[in-house]
């Protein structure tokens, strides 16, 4: 007699008669028939934020993604120098050389101006008469009211979805406008990802965005 789960010398053990079974028995069914294997939900929910997680860079050390935080930084820090600026960046996961910043300083029109005591760079069209920020909300209201777009979240991104060939044109109105907390812009054809930083920022810059859409369309989201 031999026990339960145990093969006789020279057999293969019944455990693992039956794992090879259930693997030949899935392998043999089509594609659409397979049930899930363990683990493939989570597997595809890490390839997933993998994914995000490089496109995030490439946001990030894009000359766009970097010139965009360049004007970040300098719109909320004292940056006296290109010495700092380049630390500045190193400190947010961006290693570039001062060349690098001299040449986005110069391609950005950052000039250094007086404040407290101090010589700071800032961007020329930065600042209005009055001194207070003069990004260009109107384009990008108008631009809203033309192309009606759906607002949805994955985590900490924003999807935006709008009509086809739309996507790019809503992208550099919201670049020139007042809009600042988000980490970079990446568009497609209908499709614009809005990267952040933290949930903090993603909510601010989601309520700002919404007061200057006529309607809002939120579509479901995960977090």
């Amino acid at each position: 007699m031999v026990a339960a789960g145990v093969g006789m010398a020279g057999m293969i053990p019944a455990a693992a008669m039956k794992r090879q079974v259930a693997r030949y028995t899935y392998t043999q069914r089509p594609p659409d028939e397979r049930p899930p294997r363990p683990g493939m939900y989570s597997d595809a929910k890490r390839l997933y934020s993998q994914a995000m997680e490089r496109l995030r860079e490439r946001v990030r050390t894009s000359k766009r993604g970097r010139q965009q935080l360049i004007r970040e930084i300098v719109g909320h820090e004292a940056v006296g120098s290109q010495h700092d600026l380049v630390s500045l960046l190193a400190a947010r996961g961006v290693r570039v050389t001062q060349a690098t910043v001299s040449r986005d300083v110069t391609e950005l029109g950052l000039v250094k101006v007086g404040i407290g005591g101090r010589h700071v760079y800032a961007s020329p069209e930065g600042f209005g008469p009055s001194g207070t920020p003069a990004g260009d909300d109107e384009r990008l209201r108008r631009i809203l009211a033309d192309y009606p777009v759906r607002v949805g979240r994955s985590g900490l991104t924003l999807l935006l979805l709008s009509e086809a060939g739309t996507a790019g044109a809503i992208a550099q109105a919201i670049d020139g406008s007042t809009l600042d907390e988000q980490e970079g812009t990446l568009a497609g054809d209908d499709t614009i990802l809005v990267l952040f930083a933290d949930d903090a920022r993603l909510r601010a810059w989601l309520a700002r965005f919404e007061a200057l859409r006529p309607t809002a369309t939120l579509m479901g989201h995960r977090r």
